[in-house]
């Protein structure tokens, strides 16, 4: 199951407690906001349905966290 699945599946928004998001894939120019964002300038935006309260996730921070999540799967497999 990918982020999108799981982030929708678990939604809550965190200014009404709406439960229905939608997800859209994001690139924003880092060279204006270094400090802010990171530098791959490639982010998902979660956005409540209900409400349009937007949340940002930085798509290397994902990408980290599957690899995690496979290679520990693989060991518990492997065991």
């Amino acid at each position: 199951m990918g982020f999108e699945e799981r982030i929708l599946e678990t939604f809550q928004c965190q200014k009404c407690r709406g439960k229905a998001g939608v997800i859209q894939k994001v690139a924003l120019p880092t060279p204006s906001f270094p400090k802010l964002f990171s530098n791959t300038g490639k982010y998902f935006l979660v956005t409540c349905t209900l409400c349009g309260y937007t949340e940002l996730y930085d798509m290397a921070i994902y990408v980290k966290g599957e690899e995690k999540v496979k290679k520990s799967s693989s060991l518990t497999q492997e065991a």
